[in-house]
């Protein structure tokens, strides 16, 4: 997931949102290791779409439909919900789940060692509720009763809004800009061969073809000097279709792919599987994996 503090403030680093555009100026985190139960509060919610009304952000209105999924990060947790609160024109949520493990919370950026909670912290966090100790930049919680901590919006990244309070907004001229990263972006600008599982390790094919994602947009090269486009959408879908078909490997082609991908960045692994019609595919070809060389 992404950066710490946006993953509670951002509702979209918990669902498979190409681009997030709602966000919460503050939100507060509660953990109930007795029930073994997070809760995350996002209070204020503001669109950074071009549509300035919450009640009609895109990403409220995928979620609240379920039409997009929750992120690989999430599955370890069960009894996933998300509720909404309206007052006015103003929006909250409130995410729920149940771990089994206290190490899967690291998800969330909060650690589990030494039978205690652990938390980066700043100066833009507070303690609400529980015993806590701070060291360092490290606060500490117990684990025999349940705490809360609420996470604000640094005041340097505040000056892209407007107003204060319940009339904060986003200032007009920033409007629909992507002010938070893509979730492809973990994989663009780098350079993927194809690779094979050899004895539970992926190794990539001298053969195999290559490719590398612009930075912006969606224009890519295959094998240095093909032409394509992969086109990124939500739920981790990807379209590639080339320029022109590619000796040897027509898997890919003009017609276009559908896939769905998933990256392992750790082992720097992407893996493709195929969404299309799979007549004619060999059964290898239905999930291809990418190992990344640059």
């Amino acid at each position: 997931m992404i950066e710490i503090k946006l993953i509670f403030l951002l509702i979209g680093s918990f669902f498979m949102l190409e681009q997030p555009s709602l966000f919460a100026p503050k939100a507060v985190v509660t953990v109930d290791p007795i029930k073994k139960t997070v809760q995350i509060d996002q209070i204020g919610m503001i669109s950074t779409d071009m549509e300035s009304d919450v009640l009609k952000n895109p990403d409220y209105l995928k979620i609240k439909d379920k039409e997009v999924k929750w992120v690989a990060e999430t599955d370890a947790f069960s009894n996933k919900e998300v509720s909404w609160s309206v007052e006015g024109n103003k929006l909250s949520s409130s995410i729920r789940m149940n771990y089994t493990d206290e190490h899967d919370l690291w998800a969330m950026g909060i650690f589990y060692e030494e039978n205690k909670f652990s938390i980066i912290t700043d100066q833009n966090m507070k303690v609400l509720k529980g015993k806590s100790k701070q060291e360092g930049d490290h606060l500490h919680f117990e684990v025999n009763e349940p705490f809360s901590f609420e996470v604000n919006m640094d005041p340097k990244g505040m000056e892209i809004f407007e107003g204060n309070g319940a009339d904060l907004r986003l200032k007009e001229n920033l409007r629909g800009f992507p002010l938070f990263g893509k979730k492809s972006n973990e994989i663009r600008e780098q350079t993927f061969q194809r690779a094979e599982i050899i004895n539970e390790v992926f190794e990539t094919m001298d053969a195999g073809p290559s490719f590398s994602v612009n930075r912006v947009g969606n224009k890519a090269l295959v094998n240095g000097d093909v032409e394509a486009e992969f086109d990124f959408k939500d739920n981790n879908i990807l379209r590639i279709k080339l320029s022109k078909d590619i000796p040897n490997f027509l898997i890919w082609g003009i017609s276009g792919k559908l896939y769905r991908y998933s990256f392992d960045c750790a082992h720097r692994v992407l893996t493709l599987n195929q969404l299309d019609d799979p007549k004619g595919l060999n059964k290898k070809d239905m999930v291809l994996y990418f190992k990344g060389i640059e």
